[in-house]
């Protein structure tokens, strides 16, 4: 787990090497994130998002629902 920035101390820079974490935790999230859309849906992800959570198989909801919140 990439430790939080508010883990500095008051005027400390953070490394380059904890900034990179923070990129590729950023990145983890966002494939998630994706995860639930098609591809071919991707181009208004609050539409499609909205979709899945309107969706009537429940399975999709939660899915949809995880991955927006952990996004969030």
């Amino acid at each position: 787990m990439v430790p939080p920035t508010s883990s500095l101390k008051h005027g400390e820079l953070p490394t380059n090497v904890q900034i990179r974490l923070i990129q590729l935790s950023v990145l983890e999230i966002r494939e998630e994130y994706l995860a639930p859309i098609p591809e071919n849906d991707r181009g208004d992800l609050i539409k499609a998002y909205h979709k899945l959570l309107h969706s009537q198989e429940e399975t999709v909801r939660l899915k949809a629902a995880r991955a927006w919140a952990k996004w969030e």
